[in-house]
């Protein structure tokens, strides 16, 4: 079969859907063992039903965000425990 690049006006919206991606395109790749923090991760936007990419630094941050106050409250109440006995 002769390669042919297709140009991507021609690639109609819903051309590659799930059933014909394989799990090889993905999991086939060089894995990595480290991410440098201008590398980018594919994420699906729920909100906006959309692929979207995100820097490793960018993602990091955001999980910092979330996990950090978490982490705070967690030591807050255990000082209040240790405090207590």
């Amino acid at each position: 079969m002769a390669f042919r690049q297709i140009k991507s006006p021609a690639l109609a919206n819903q051309a590659v859907i799930d059933t014909k991606l394989d799990a090889s395109s993905v999991s086939g790749q060089t894995a990595t063992t480290s991410a440098n923090n201008l590398d980018a991760f594919l994420l699906h936007d729920n909100a906006t039903s959309a692929l979207k990419s995100i820097t490793a630094a960018n993602f990091i941050g955001s999980l910092q965000l979330m996990i950090l106050p978490k982490v705070q409250v967690m030591n807050t109440l255990q000082m209040q425990k240790l405090n207590q006995q």
